[in-house]
C-alpha cells in the first residue's frame, strides 16, 4: 500500500514537471504569530509551487521561525510590519504575483498542509471548464492526513470556498478588483467569491484534491463539534457574515439563508459548550452593531 503511494506521488510529480514550462504556479501563504510548525507545513508543499510568497502579519516577535522562512528555496518574504488583515496580504501577494506574470496562484494558511501533489489534479479538473470563466477551483479539505475520496463527480461547482487549498485566476482578479480590505478578517473569502458569481464565473471544488486545514480551535462534544473561536473572532465572524450575507441577499438568497442558519447554530453551541461564553456573546453583539452602523475601523486592538 505504501509503495502503490509514493508511485503515485512520483507519478504527478512527474506529470507536474512538464508542465512547468507552461503552467508555473507560485504559492502563497499569510503568517500570524506562528511557531516553528509552519516550516513543517511549508516543506509539504513548497516542491509543488513555482515561488512561495510568504505574507507575514505577525504582531510580535517571531524573527526566529522568519529565519527559518528565508532558508527555504524560492521564498519570497514580505512583512506587512503588523496585523494588516487577511485581505491586505491576499491584495499583496496576488499583485506581486501578476507582476511577476503569473495566471494563476494557489492560496494557503498556515496550518495548511499537504500529503500529495494536488496541483496536477487541480490543473485535470480545470480542463474541463472555460478556464476564462473560472474564477476560482479549489481542494476539499480534512483535518486530518487520511481521506477517503467522495465518490460521484470529480468536479463541482461551489457557491463559496475558503481560500486555503484554492487557486485563483489572476486574470479575473484584476477585473473583479481587490479583496474586501475593510472586513480585515472572516468572509474575505466568501465576499470574494460571492462578487464571483454575481459576475458569472464559477468557483469549481476538485473533490479528489484534499489540504489538510485545520479552520479555528474545533473540538467535539457529546453531539456536535463547535469551533471554540476567540471571542476577538467571534467579532468579526459576526460584523462581517451580516455584512456580506445582507449585500448579496437580493442576488445569492440561498447563502443568506445559509449563513443565518449557520450563526443562530453557533450561537446554541457558545452557550452550550464552549468557554468565555459572556465573552464571546458580549463580542457578538458589538459585531452584529457595528454591522448595523456600517462601522469597519475597529483594529484587532480595539477588542
Amino acid at each position: 500500500m505504501h509503495q502503490t503511494s509514493c508511485n503515485n506521488l512520483n507519478k504527478l510529480t512527474e506529470e507536474l514537471d512538464k508542465q512547468r514550462s507552461f503552467f508555473p504556479v507560485p504559492g502563497c501563504v499569510i503568517l500570524y504569530n506562528p511557531d516553528m510548525s509552519v516550516i513543517r507545513n511549508m516543506l509539504s508543499y513548497i516542491d509543488f509551487v513555482d515561488r512561495l510568497y510568504v505574507m507575514d502579519n505577525s504582531d510580535r516577535d517571531v524573527s526566529e521561525v522568519v529565519d527559518a522562512v528565508l532558508k527555504l528555496p524560492k521564498v519570497w518574504y514580505v512583512s506587512m510590519d503588523g496585523n494588516q488583515g487577511v485581505a491586505k496580504a491576499l491584495n499583496a501577494a496576488s499583485s506581486l504575483a501578476i507582476s511577476h506574470q503569473y495566471a494563476w496562484m494557489i492560496c494557503f494558511d498556515q496550518d495548511s498542509r499537504l500529503t500529495e501533489n494536488i496541483l496536477v489534479k487541480l490543473r485535470q479538473c480545470l480542463d474541463r471548464y472555460d478556464k476564462n470563466r473560472v474564477g476560482m477551483i479549489c481542494a476539499r479539505y480534512t483535518k486530518k492526513d487520511r481521506y477517503v475520496e467522495a465518490g460521484g463527480d470529480r468536479c463541482n461547482e461551489l457557491l463559496v470556498s475558503i481560500t486555503a487549498g484554492s487557486m485563483m485566476n489572476l486574470t479575473v482578479f484584476r477585473k473583479m478588483g481587490p479583496f474586501m480590505d475593510k472586513l480585515f478578517i472572516d468572509h474575505v473569502d466568501h465576499e470574494y467569491c460571492l462578487r464571483l458569481r454575481r459576475h458569472g464565473y464559477k468557483i469549481v471544488q476538485v473533490n479528489h484534491a484534499f489540504i489538510c486545514h485545520q479552520p479555528g480551535d474545533s473540538r467535539g462534544y457529546l453531539i456536535c463539534r463547535s469551533s471554540n473561536h476567540s471571542p476577538f473572532r467571534r467579532y468579526f465572524m459576526t460584523r462581517n457574515r451580516f455584512y456580506v450575507a445582507w449585500m448579496y441577499k437580493k442576488d445569492l438568497p440561498r447563502f443568506y439563508r445559509t449563513e443565518m442558519l449557520r450563526f443562530a447554530g453557533e450561537v446554541v453551541k457558545i452557550l452550550a459548550f464552549e468557554s468565555e461564553k459572556f465573552e464571546k456573546i458580549r463580542h457578538v453583539i458589538m459585531g452584529y452593531q457595528d454591522f448595523r452602523k456600517n462601522r469597519f475601523d475597529r483594529h484587532p486592538g480595539d477588542l
